[in-house]
Formats: C-alpha cells, sequence, structure tokens
C-alpha cells in the first residue's frame, strides 16, 4: 500500500468519529436533555478535539505534489496506525454514546463529566496517534 493510500485510509476513522459526535449532540438537542447555550458549547469543544489531527491530515493530502513517487508502507506499520487511530477515536466515542444514552434515561451523565472527560482523555491520549499522523502525512 502506498503513503497516499494509506493515509486516505487512515483518516475515514477521524471523519466517521466526528460525525458520530456531532449526530449524537444533536440528537440529545432535540431530545430536549441540553439547551441552546450547551449546544454551543459543546460542539466547539469536539470540533477542537479533532482541529488539529485534521489539519495534519489536509496539510499532508494537499501537500502532495507527487504522487507517482509515493512510498510503499510496510503492512505492520499501516496496521499499527490504524489500531492506534480506532482505539484513540473509541475512547471519544463511546463517552458521547453514553452520553447520548443519558439523555434517554439510560444511565446518568452531566454535561461537565462530558466536557471533562473529553478534555482530559483526548489531550492525555494524544501520544496514540501523533506519531502515525506525522509519518503518514508528512512530506
Amino acid at each position: 500500500m502506498t503513503t497516499t493510500k494509506a493515509g486516505l485510509t487512515l483518516s475515514i476513522p477521524f471523519v466517521v468519529a466526528l460525525i458520530i459526535h456531532v449526530v449524537a449532540i444533536f440528537v440529545i438537542f432535540h431530545a430536549g436533555a441540553i439547551y441552546r447555550d450547551d449546544l454551543t458549547s459543546l460542539l466547539p469543544k469536539i470540533l477542537a478535539i479533532y482541529s488539529i489531527h485534521f489539519a495534519v491530515v489536509l496539510g499532508g493530502v494537499f501537500g502532495r505534489r507527487d504522487s507517482k513517487r509515493a512510498k510503499q508502507v510496510p503492512a505492520e506499520v499501516f496496521w499499527i496506525a490504524l489500531t492506534l487511530i480506532l482505539i484513540w477515536n473509541l475512547l471519544l466515542v463511546w463517552r458521547s454514546v453514553s452520553f447520548t444514552l443519558a439523555a434517554f434515561q439510560i444511565g446518568e451523565d452531566t454535561i461537565s463529566d462530558y466536557v471533562s472527560y473529553l478534555t482530559t482523555v483526548s489531550s492525555s491520549s494524544a501520544f496514540l496517534i501523533v506519531g502515525a499522523l506525522a509519518y503518514f502525512f508528512s512530506k
């Protein structure tokens, strides 16, 4: 697999996870479990968490000049990177799913706990993915 194809494949979990987060927040909002002020604070929080990672991915995609000279990536490197990216995204996505379920009285949760978790876990677990992003999306 080339670095270009691997990089594009590795970006899919980020896009899917971001969509899940945003949909979860809108479901909670439309269920009446959070108010407009909560919505306007949660969406930027989610976008901020993913912004740096998407900036690296997009910079790598748009910065490629000659795709004919793309290097081959060892399969084990790709699978390790994909596994780490999936773990990082799942650490965050499960919390949004849990928060959504709590909005329908399936469990208990608060906005402050949710935001605290997202902030703490996203930053403290970033080591899982920064190396993979640098490897696959740098020139």
